[in-house]
């Protein structure tokens, strides 16, 4: 069984304990889709998902599988309220982190799909188009939804045809996309089959990631769905930012994330895919990675310390690299000058074309 490098491990201190998990289960006996919420402390998201998902009707062939790791009961006591609406498998694990919350989802649904929905999503439409798109007719082992953000009003992926997709199409359109919680769709039975290789990745966040990669290597059939079926209220980097201004502590695991573990992620299933696309998705990926980092350097939520090294490690190869490590030992005030300067730039350039 494939395991990520030491290293990788060595970047995540984030143990997850069964503290306590009770369920209370009214299920359909056989959904045909299960929609899947991992869930902590966010009790108003939930409700304002939940209520999304009412309103579009025609409920009766799906199921809301909740995994919580809240410190209170308020979100068990919305998720019970919707009983009356669709049925509802509420599973609550104390303090749990995101990957325990992959894992119960996967082993509790019964739908013959699951499709993982973010907390801070909502819905619009989304199980009439899922349930009737040619993917889910032909049995594609993994379908990529499109989203769309609330805030910008841009799609994940600006592609307005569906369709089905070769692997290396499917890495060249979506990209570091595929770890976007809310845009995978799968079958349950390869979900399930797939769940051993992602415990592999349990305490690194990655649970998720590689749970949709190894689905997607399995899958015979792949499909694309322009339609967005989930709205995202992005909220991240704001959470970011307030936490390092009420007690100073620096904590974004973005480029270790996107930067060293998609690679390794790949590299595990570097005979599903070509070289080309393996060494394209690999190279935006890192250099988005990096960049991401230089742009919260400079406004204050992120940091280069300890990533320098690592950048190295995994990507000496890559001239990118070496740029990258250029700016990262810049002093911050350089980088957020050049930040500055860049964005200024880009206005002005804007205002032009306007």
């Amino acid at each position: 069984m494939i395991r990520p490098p030491l290293f990788i491990s060595s970047l995540y201190n984030k143990p997850t304990k069964k503290l306590n998990m009770s369920q209370n289960m009214i299920k359909n006996k056989n959904p045909f889709l299960s929609l899947c919420i991992p869930t902590r402390n966010q009790p108003k998201a939930v409700d304002r998902l939940l209520q999304s998902i009412v309103n579009q009707g025609g409920l009766n062939n799906i199921e809301v599988v909740i995994s919580d790791g809240s410190d209170e009961r308020s979100t068990e006591k919305i998720a019970k309220s919707y009983r009356r609406n669709f049925s509802v498998n509420y599973i609550r694990r104390l303090r749990s982190g995101i990957d325990a919350g992959i894992i119960d989802l996967v082993e509790a649904s019964i739908g013959q799909y699951l499709w993982f929905v973010g907390d801070d999503e909502t819905t619009e439409n989304s199980i009439k188009t899922i349930e009737s798109c040619p993917g889910v007719r032909e049995g594609a082992g993994f379908i990529f939804a499109n989203t769309i953000n609330n805030k910008t009003g841009c799609a994940q992926v600006n592609c307005e045809t569906n369709r089905f997709l070769e692997h290396d199409e499917l890495l060249n359109l979506a990209g570091t996309g595929l770890a976007f919680i809310s845009s995978n769709i799968m079958r349950a039975d390869l979900a399930k089959e797939s769940i051993a290789y992602a415990r592999n990745y349990e305490d690194t966040d990655f649970v998720n990631f590689a749970l949709t990669i190894d689905v997607i290597s399995n899958s015979k059939q792949l499909y694309y769905l322009s339609y967005p079926v989930a709205i995202a209220h992005p909220n991240a980097s704001e959470k970011a930012k307030r936490k390092v201004a009420r007690d100073g502590f620096i904590n974004n695991k973005f480029f270790e994330i996107f930067a060293v573990t998609w690679k390794n992620l790949l590299e595990d299933h570097s005979t599903v895919f070509s070289q080309k696309a393996l060494k394209h998705a690999v190279r935006t990926a890192f250099g988005k990675a990096w960049r991401g980092v230089l742009v919260g350097w400079a406004d204050g939520y992120d940091t280069p310390s300890g990533k320098r090294l690592i950048l190295l490690r995994s990507y000496y190869r890559n001239p990118h690299a070496w740029a990258a490590f250029i700016l990262f030992c810049m002093p911050a005030w350089v980088n957020k000058l050049m930040y500055i300067s860049y964005r200024q730039v880009k206005r002005n350039l804007k205002k032009r074309v306007l």
